[in-house]
C-alpha cells in the first residue's frame, strides 16, 4: 500500500511525504472513507487498489494517522502481515533534512504525521533519495491516475471500476508475467481469453488456480499461515495445487475420470495442461473448457469443506454450465428446462 501525503500549505521549510505500506491483504474500502485524500485533476482521490497492492492518498498528518489506524486493525483482525521489503517513505518537496541521513529523515517525518511508534521501524527503509522531488514512484503514480482520467476510467461523476483499472494498466504490457515465464508452453493468450469469459467468482478462482495462488496448505504455510503443508485428504505430501487438483491418491478416481473425458472429446493435450485450459482448438472447446471449470470449482470446494468430490457433482455442474451457455435466461426459467 502506498499512502501519499501531500501537505496542503507548503512552507520553504517544509516537505511533502509519502509513506508505502504493503499489507498482505488490501482493504481499500474502509481506507477511503476515514482519509480526505488528495484532488487531481479536479477529482477526489483517496485510495487505488491494483490487484494485491494499495494506493493510499494523505492531505494531511491525520490522513496519514487514521490511515496507520485502520491498518493496523485490519491486520490484527485478518492476521495479515505488511510486507517489509515493499515498505517505503516517497519523498516530494524541498526537505531542511537533505544532509540527514535517509533513516533519521524516514523516521522524523512519520514521527511528524503521527504514525505509531510499532509502525516506525517499517517505514525506515527508504529505497530513494527523499530529497529527490520528482521521483519516479510519484511521478509515475501521478502519471498513472492521469492517464486514467484520460481513458475516462476515474470521473469525477461515478466510482472508480477496479476491474477498468486493473485492464487499462496491463493492456499494453508486452512481456510475460511469472505464471507464463514458468510454463511456457501453454497458450496463455487463449487460456485469458477463456478465464475472462468466466462470470462471478468462478472466474476468480480458476484465475487463483492458474496463478498459483489458491490457498493451499503449501501455499499457506509459505506465507506463515499455517505450520502443517500436508494434504488434509491423503496425509501423503505436501498440498500444492497440482498435489490438489492431479496427484492426490483420495482423488485418482476423479483425475481419471477427468482424462477419459478430456480424450472422448478429443482433447489430446497433457491433462496437466489442459487443467490450466490450453485444450486446443477443436469442435468440442467449448464443452472441455466447461468440464475444466467444473472440475477445479467441485474439488475446490470439497476441499474448502474437507471433502472428496464426486464425480457426479462434477457432471451436474457441468450439465449446468452448458444448459446456461445454450439457453436464453426466458428458457432457464421455464420448468420445461429447470428439471
Amino acid at each position: 500500500m502506498t499512502c501519499v501525503l501531500e501537505k496542503r500549505k507548503l512552507q520553504p521549510s517544509q516537505g511533502r511525504a509519502a509513506i508505502r505500506l504493503v499489507p498482505k491483504i488490501p482493504e481499500p474500502i474502509c481506507l477511503s472513507r476515514g482519509v480526505d485524500g488528495i484532488e487531481h485533476y479536479g477529482k477526489r482521490i483517496q485510495v487505488r487498489a491494483y490487484v494485491d497492492d494499495l494506493v493510499v492518498f494523505a492531505s494531511s498528518r491525520e490522513d496519514v494517522r487514521r490511515a496507520c489506524e485502520i491498518i493496523l486493525e485490519f491486520c490484527t483482525w485478518t492476521n495479515a502481515r505488511i510486507n517489509k521489503g515493499k515498505t517505503k517513505l516517497l519523498g516530494l518537496g524541498i526537505w531542511t533534512l537533505h544532509k540527514t541521513t535517509r533513516t533519521v529523515v524516514t523516521q522524523r517525518a512519520a514521527g511528524s504525521a503521527g504514525v505509531p511508534e510499532k509502525l516506525l521501524p517499517q517505514i525506515t527503509q527508504p529505497r530513494f533519495n527523499t530529497t529527490h522531488s520528482s521521483h519516479p514512484y510519484f511521478t509515475t503514480s501521478l502519471s498513472t491516475i492521469t492517464n486514467l482520467l484520460k481513458a475516462g476510467i476515474f470521473t469525477s461523476s461515478t466510482v472508480s471500476n477496479h476491474r477498468a483499472t486493473y485492464n487499462h494498466l496491463i493492456a499494453n504490457i508486452g512481456q510475460p508475467g511469472r505464471t507464463e515465464i514458468a510454463k511456457p508452453d501453454l497458450d496463455w493468450a487463449s487460456i485469458w481469453r477463456w478465464v475472462a469469459k468466466i462470470k462471478g467468482k468462478n472466474a476468480e478462482l480458476v484465475w487463483d488456480f492458474n496463478h498459483n495462488q489458491l490457498p493451499t496448505k503449501m501455499r499457506l504455510t509459505s506465507l506463515n499461515l499455517s505450520n502443517d503443508d500436508q494434504c488434509p485428504l491423503c496425509n501423503d505430501g505436501q498440498e500444492t495445487d497440482d498435489h490438489l487438483m492431479l496427484l492426490c491418491i483420495e482423488k485418482m478416481d476423479i483425475s481419471l475420470w477427468l482424462r477419459i473425458q478430456l480424450t472422448k472429446l478429443g482433447c489430446l493435450k497433457p491433462l496437466k495442461s489442459a487443467i490450466n485450459g490450453d485444450v486446443g482448438n477443436g469442435p468440442n472447446k467449448r464443452k472441455i473448457l466447461a468440464l475444466i471449470q467444473s472440475y477445479i470449482i467441485t474439488v475446490w470446494t470439497s476441499r474448502s469443506h474437507n471433502l472428496t468430490p464426486a464425480i457426479n457433482e462434477i457432471q451436474s455442474l457441468w450439465s449446468s454450465l452448458l444448459l446456461s451457455k445454450t439457453l436464453s435466461r426466458r428458457q432457464l426459467l421455464n420448468p420445461k428446462y429447470s428439471s
